[in-house]
C-alpha cells in the first residue's frame, strides 16, 4: 500500500492529540540489589538495568496516584475538569474488584457522575473491556479469545505470530471505518454477557449443577 495511502487512511476524523500530561512517582524506594539477593540469590547483581524501584506508600494505591496525575495532567493542559468526558484507568493493581478505579478518579475530579468511567488491565481482560468499550478488535487466536470473538462478526482474528496478518487486519479497520464502527457496536453488545451480575448468575448456576 502506498504511503500516501496509509497516511490518509490514518488521518482521524476529528483531530486527536495530546493537550496535557500529568505524573506521579511515590516517594519511597527500594533498591534493585535488594530484589536480586531476595528473588536471585544476587545471580543477576551485575547486569541489573535499574538501581531502585519506587513503592507506594501505606496510605497510596492506584486510585490516590491516578488523581494525583490526573490532577497534574488537567492543571498542564490549562482546561477546566468539567469538560472531560470519559476517565480510563489501566492498571494490573485497581484496589477494588466491584468498584471501578476510574469512578473513583472522576469522583476526586468533581466530574462525576456526567461522565465515562472504565478500568483497563494490560493482559487478563484486555478483550472483553475493549468489547465493553465498543472497541473495533483485532486479536490471535490464542485463550479464550475465539470463544468471545466472532470473526469477522465483532472482531477480527488472525494467527499468532503472523505479524503480517495482524497488520493486514487492523489496515482493514482503517480503511473502512464504517465496519470498524459495525464491529464495535456489536462487541459492545456481546460484551453484555460478562457483566458483574450476569457472571455472579453464571457462577451459581454451576455451582448448582455439580
Amino acid at each position: 500500500m502506498k504511503e500516501e495511502t496509509v497516511k490518509k487512511i490514518m488521518q482521524p476524523a476529528r483531530k486527536v492529540g495530546i493537550i496535557g500530561y500529568g505524573a506521579y512517582i511515590p516517594r519511597y524506594r527500594l533498591a534493585a540489589k535488594e530484589i536480586s539477593h531476595i528473588w536471585r540469590d544476587g545471580r543477576d547483581m551485575d547486569s541489573l538495568l535499574v538501581e531502585e524501584i519506587s513503592l507506594p506508600g501505606p496510605d497510596e494505591d492506584v486510585a490516590t496516584m491516578a488523581i494525583e496525575a490526573a490532577q497534574n495532567a488537567i492543571s498542564r493542559a490549562g482546561i477546566n475538569a468539567g469538560e472531560i468526558r470519559s476517565v480510563y484507568v489501566g492498571s494490573e493493581s485497581h484496589p477494588y474488584a466491584a468498584k471501578s478505579t476510574g469512578s473513583i478518579v472522576a469522583q476526586a475530579l468533581g466530574i462525576a457522575p456526567h461522565t465515562t468511567a472504565a478500568d483497563f488491565q494490560f493482559a487478563c481482560k484486555a478483550g472483553t473491556e475493549a468489547m465493553q468499550a465498543g472497541l473495533p478488535i483485532v486479536a490471535t487466536k490464542v485463550g479464550g479469545l475465539p470463544e468471545i470473538i466472532q470473526n469477522g462478526q465483532n472482531g477480527l482474528l488472525v494467527n499468532p505470530g503472523k505479524p503480517a496478518e495482524l497488520a493486514a487486519a487492523i489496515m482493514l479497520f482503517l480503511a473502512d471505518p464504517a465496519r470498524a464502527a459495525d464491529c464495535g457496536l456489536k462487541a459492545a453488545t456481546s460484551a453484555e454477557q460478562f457483566t458483574l451480575q450476569n457472571t455472579v448468575e453464571q457462577t451459581l448456576k454451576l455451582y448448582q449443577n455439580l
